[in-house]
């Protein structure tokens, strides 16, 4: 569980790295990740939807297939099968960005679209 040492001693040892690596960064004179893109709000922002979305969406596939088959007792086929109208619909989707994003703009249109992620996950 959370709880484990295991657990517990990867996750303190991911922060003390992250730590160590913030703080090279910040001395370096060519640092490979420059810490000024992260002063932009909306920058940070931007990254931290980069990565925390690709990584919830992938976590909520492999965990939903999972149910589905051991769970819900469907065959490999069946599991891919249900995966398809959430796939249609995203290829659906992502066809109509660019005139929302030339539209509304693409703090909006993030907003909106983490927000719809979050009420299909719930549902």
């Amino acid at each position: 569980g959370w709880s484990d040492t295991q657990a517990l001693m990867g996750f303190s040892s991911a922060a003390a790295l992250l730590v160590g690596f913030t703080l090279i960064e910040s001395r370096a004179d060519q640092p490979i990740m420059p810490l000024h893109l992260f002063a932009s709000r909306n920058r940070a922002g931007g990254y931290a939807g980069v990565l925390l979305l690709p990584a919830g969406m992938f976590g909520a596939f492999y965990f939903l297939t999972l149910i589905c088959q051991q769970v819900l007792g469907y065959s490999p086929l069946r599991a891919g099968f249900a995966f398809l109208p959430m796939t249609l619909a995203m290829f659906t989707v992502v066809r109509f960005v660019p005139r929302l994003l030339a539209r509304l703009g693409a703090k909006s249109v993030l907003l909106t679209g983490m927000a719809l992620l979050v009420v299909a996950a719930a549902w």
